[in-house]
């Protein structure tokens, strides 16, 4: 928060804290900058009101912000323009319609080759522009956006009429590539050069088909359907543009101008009330003209007629660095360093502005003379320690700051009593009001990162997460830890790696999940034989080591541990204990099932076996494709209900390629929170999704392996309800075999379910599945509302590129859902949702991993 504190003689521009009990109130922590009071009232009139000469033809003019928003206006007129753009299909049209002899087009097809150049009739143009001015003065066009009128503009309410040109977008603004440019002998650029240049450039430029949607716009409209007809009708008539039927733009004049406006402060990230503050700060940063003061004809000398302010805040001595706010000793009397100036024309400072105990304020140039005396004579802090707040602050002391609940860390430079008497420190590279500053004072003996208390010359294996999107990271290093060091502006922890090179860890980002490195306290096992990145194996052998780190992905010890699918070397490893065991572990959910365990089976193809409970009866490679016919070498699983009546088989394993139908068989438990397998819910309250109050459904189980904090309810709907205790509650539980259980009957399945994120899909091929089928995953990509599928590779995993093509396109076709659903949410439950990104594992539960991309909303953090 940026506060002005104004008193009798001079403003000052402050950084505050917000205290939060009370949004008006603020302390000030740091002084930024400071003027005479003089000198602040005269920057305001060049900051609100910048005079600028503008174009004879304006008829309006708008600061806002950095930019300038003009209205100019043109007189009818005939105008020639040149376009490229094939005629042939609107000759086509003319001779259907009988105009190609009225309208003479075989003689202007003769005459004319593209591009054609037509002779047009225009009403009132009306251009709005906006600029910005540069660093060197000169304006700049920042957005051009061209109407039409039937009369001159007379005020803000006035309509506007949409153009009928191509190069015109949907927003109504013009594309003139680049249409800054350069005076010669490089005279700065007026807002009447840029305005003339701009409109130059429009009407001069060839017309082309990039945007053709205004044009297309007035293909019905009488007398403008094509530049053909409307050449003919200005050779007949010029007047005949006031008979049009104009397509009207819907906003007025100065609804289009404060649109634009909204959106130059949107850009910002400000709104209309703060514009008025950023321009009254702005007055103590930018270039504003300070005229020279009454100083002695020594210094006179070297100085010139006008200053620019804000050049720099410090200045590099050869004994050290002087910062604004120093004592120093000048013609032997004590002064401030008020400010550092630059002449005009140049952009580092060139003079300093110093100030008297009494406020008369003078100028001196930065030479070598100046340097020399004041390296000599500059008053070094001789405040080496104070007691502030009932605390000891010493310089060289290790500050956590708090503010809102956010901490950052810095370290005591310097401490020195300021002009007014209050006592600073200067923390990294700003001086603060220490005593407004609430601090605590860091025993950096006591460190801890990621749960482990660090010991200085100690050694520590760090691993750094990789910037693409897989879970893969091939960054891991034994480290030494050297203790703390100061680097670019932030306190580091500093670790050296066995090939000697330095590792720094910000003390902010400790606590941060966005931070790159972590400590590797805990490695499930090293050299697992078969790993699982989604539904794809990788196997893990011959020199390379791949880690597993729960919760945060596969950390490879060299670069490229990610290894190539071998085959033969994963069939010898996926079954352990006789054959009777599948174990592969990931970062996230391992594959872990054995004969005897009790499962269901996800087949959209056949949902009737979606609701009966199998046990695993053994694993079994074979090497035939049932349905391409194909060699291919597969695991299969084999099933028998628990009354071994009913047998299934599904593909789980692709042991050619290591691909897996994970989500295709889940185990499931027979009971938790208190209701068993086959008891009957009724759902209390209403407003739950494919569980209204009038439905009764048969609880099948309990699907166990999601990964979340509690399990899936699959009922006999198809559908799930996770059994968090206050989800359960909304539920009447009907036991098994009582006379109201009896007498409910369930409901049908629910045939067709709302798509939202988290779900997993596969298209239909040739009418059927691939024994394998590709599949992809359904969440927001980067920067958009709309839900997304995204396909799951075959080698990293999700592919999060926002531009990936749609695998599961849900407007054309009918896409086969993939494994149990997660519970649906109502639009009002969704509405008070906001998204994160995650990292799935593709049986309903996810992490949160620093580089995923694709967004999800947040709704079972809780269960």
């Amino acid at each position: 928060m940026q506060e002005i504190v104004i008193n009798s003689h001079e403003a000052v521009i402050v950084e505050s804290k917000e205290h939060f009990y009370d949004s008006k109130r603020f302390t000030p922590l740091i002084r930024k900058r400071r003027m005479t009071l003089k000198e602040f009232a005269n920057t305001l009139t060049p900051e609100v009101g910048d005079s600028v000469i503008l174009p004879v033809n304006t008829r309006y003019s708008k600061d806002c912000r950095k930019s300038k928003i003009l209205v100019l206006e043109d007189q009818p007129r005939v105008r020639t323009i040149t376009v490229n753009m094939e005629m042939e299909a609107t000759v086509e049209r003319m001779k259907k319609t009988g105009k190609y002899d009225t309208y003479g087009i075989e003689k202007f097809i003769f005459k004319n080759k593209p591009p054609y150049r037509f002779s047009l009739s225009f009403p009132y143009v009306v251009y709005i522009i906006k600029m910005q001015r540069s660093t060197t003065g000169d304006f700049q066009e920042n957005g051009v956006w061209v109407y039409y009128r039937l009369s001159p503009i007379s005020g803000m309410s006035d309509y506007l009429i949409k153009a009928n040109l191509l190069n015109i977008s949907d927003s109504d603004s013009i594309c003139l590539g680049d249409s800054n440019f350069r005076r010669e002998n490089n005279a700065t650029i007026t807002a009447i050069d840029l305005c003339q240049n701009i409109i130059d450039k429009f009407w001069l430029n060839i017309f082309n088909k990039d945007y053709t949607g205004h044009y297309e716009k007035y293909s019905e409209v009488q007398g403008m359907t094509d530049f053909l007809t409307w050449a003919y009708h200005t050779e007949q008539d010029p007047m005949f543009i006031y008979r049009v039927p104009w397509l009207k733009h819907n906003l007025t004049l100065g609804e289009q101008i404060s649109k634009i406006e909204s959106a130059e402060l949107r850009r910002s990230g400000d709104n209309y009330e703060s514009d008025y503050m950023y321009r009254l700060t702005n007055s103590f940063y930018r270039n504003n003209q300070i005229p020279t003061p009454n100083v002695s004809d020594r210094d006179r000398s070297d100085l010139k007629s006008n200053f620019f302010r804000n050049a720099t805040s410090e200045f590099m001595l050869d004994d050290g660095i002087i910062s604004v706010g120093d004592e120093v000793m000048y013609n032997k009397e004590l002064v401030y360093i008020a400010d550092y100036l630059c002449e005009n024309g140049t952009s580092y400072a060139t003079h300093i502005e110093f100030e008297k105990e009494a406020g008369e304020r003078f100028i001196v140039k930065i030479n070598a003379s100046l340097k020399r005396l004041l390296n000599y004579h500059i008053k070094l802090p001789d405040i080496n320690e104070i007691e502030i707040n009932g605390q000891n602050l010493k310089v060289g002391d290790l500050l956590k700051l708090t503010y809102q609940g956010y901490d950052s860390f810095k370290e005591v430079k310097r401490i020195r009593r300021a002009i007014d008497g209050k006592m600073e420190a200067l923390l990294n590279n700003d001086y603060y009001l220490i005593e407004n500053t609430p601090f605590e004072v860091l025993d950096l003996s006591n460190v801890e990162f990621d749960g482990v208390k660090l010991e200085k010359g100690e050694t520590y294996r760090l691993f750094k997460e990789s910037d693409d999107s897989s879970p893969i990271s091939s960054y891991i290093y034994d480290t030494k830890y050297m203790g703390f060091y100061t680097r670019a502006r932030h306190i580091n922890l500093h670790f050296l790696t066995t090939s000697g090179s330095d590792i720094y860890i910000k003390l902010d980002d400790l606590h941060s999940r966005d931070r790159r490195y972590s400590l590797l306290t805990e490695i499930k096992k090293e050299e697992y034989p078969v790993l699982r990145i989604e539904t794809n194996l990788i196997t893990n052998h011959k020199t390379k080591k791949v880690y597993v780190i729960a919760g945060k992905g596969f950390m490879g010890s060299d670069s490229y541990a990610y290894q190539n699918y071998d085959m033969g070397y994963s069939i010898k490893n996926l079954l352990t204990d006789n054959g009777t065991k599948l174990y592969i572990p990931s970062f996230n959910i391992d594959i872990d099932f054995k004969v005897g365990d009790t499962v269901v089976v996800a087949d959209w193809k056949n949902p009737g076996i979606m609701t009966t409970i199998f046990q695993i009866s053994s694993f079994e490679f074979d090497f035939r494709d049932p349905e391409n016919h194909r060699s291919s070498k597969v695991l299969w699983v084999n099933l028998t209900d628990i009354n071994k009546k009913i047998t299934h088989r599904i593909p789980f394993i692709n042991i050619s390629n290591g691909h897996i139908n994970i989500g295709l068989m889940r185990h499931i438990i027979a009971s938790y929170g208190g209701i068993t397998s086959g008891d009957k819910i009724k759902a209390n309250v209403a407003g739950i999704p494919n569980f209204p109050k009038k439905d009764t459904n048969t609880v099948i189980g309990f699907i166990s392996d999601a990964g979340t904090k509690h399990p899936l309810m699959f009922c006999s709907n198809l559908c799930t309800q996770w059994a968090a205790p206050d989800i359960l509650a909304k539920f009447e539980v009907i036991k098994r075999k009582t006379v109201k259980w009896i007498k409910s009957k369930n409901a049908d399945p629910v045939k067709k379910l709302k798509i939202q994120c988290g779900d997993m899909f596969t298209e239909q091929y040739a009418g059927r599945h691939k024994l394998f089928p590709d599949l992809a995953f359904v969440g927001f990509p980067n920067g958009s509302t709309g839900l997304r599928s995204f396909p799951v590779s075959r080698d990293y995993g999700i592919r999060y590129n926002d531009n990936i093509r749609r695998i599961v396109n849900f407007e054309t076709k009918e896409p086969i859902r993939w494994g149990f659903p997660i519970p649906r949410y109502s639009n009002s439950q969704l509405a008070g949702m906001y998204m994160k990104k995650i990292y799935p594992n593709m049986l309903g539960g996810y992490n949160e991993l620093r580089r995923s991309r694709v967004k999800i909303l947040e709704d079972w953090d809780n269960v």
